[in-house]
């Protein structure tokens, strides 16, 4: 248990970084990534990542709309 508490710190960490910044290089891995945690830890591990990759998305494009 304290090992999955200390990966979800550190990939939350790190895929925040990575969105703020844009240095996603593979959108699909990164969804495919979220899709295998949400199946082996369950959907309330990954629900904060997901809102976090869905907020940087909808930021986007309201960005390229205004």
């Amino acid at each position: 248990m304290q090992d999955k508490d200390i990966f979800e710190g550190y990939y939350t960490i790190s895929l925040s970084k990575r969105l703020l910044e844009s240095r996603v290089i593979n959108e699909e891995a990164e969804r495919v990534l979220l899709l295998k945690l949400k199946e082996e830890c369950g959907f309330a591990f990954t629900q904060r990542l997901e809102v976090m990759y869905k907020d940087i998305k909808m930021s986007d494009e309201l960005s390229k709309d205004f």
